[in-house]
């Protein structure tokens, strides 16, 4: 990912559910942590929007439901690489309309943006 030294950088992700009542349902045992460069952004919950619908189009199939997300955006970063990390841990058994997810790490993610002086 590349960006530009006066840029905002948004790392707002989500959950998305089957249906609105249960995104919010689920939300509050959904955690997300998100670090830049290894430094945690604390409680990113106070960042959360209202739940809206959600519609994505895969090469094979189209995928649809309603999504609880965060809105974040990074103030704009010092040139060079930096690292954010994402790490989605379920607190409690929930459904998301679909499947069950059992309580632990859920899933990680990790990005490398590169800014470059404008």
């Amino acid at each position: 990912m590349e960006a530009a030294s006066e840029d905002w950088i948004s790392v707002g992700v989500g959950w998305i559910a089957a249906d609105a009542d249960t995104a919010e349902a689920n939300w509050p045992d959904a955690s997300i942590d998100i670090s830049v460069d290894g430094q945690p952004i604390p409680d990113t919950k106070r960042f959360t929007t209202e739940v809206e619908p959600f519609y994505y189009e895969c090469p094979d199939y189209t995928a649809e439901g309603h999504i609880v997300k965060l809105s974040l955006y990074l103030p704009p970063l010092a040139p060079g690489n930096h690292t954010i990390n994402w790490q989605y841990t379920i607190e409690a058994t929930i459904n998301d309309g679909w499947h069950d997810f059992e309580p632990g790490p859920y899933s990680a993610y990790t990005a490398t943006v590169v800014v470059s002086e404008p």
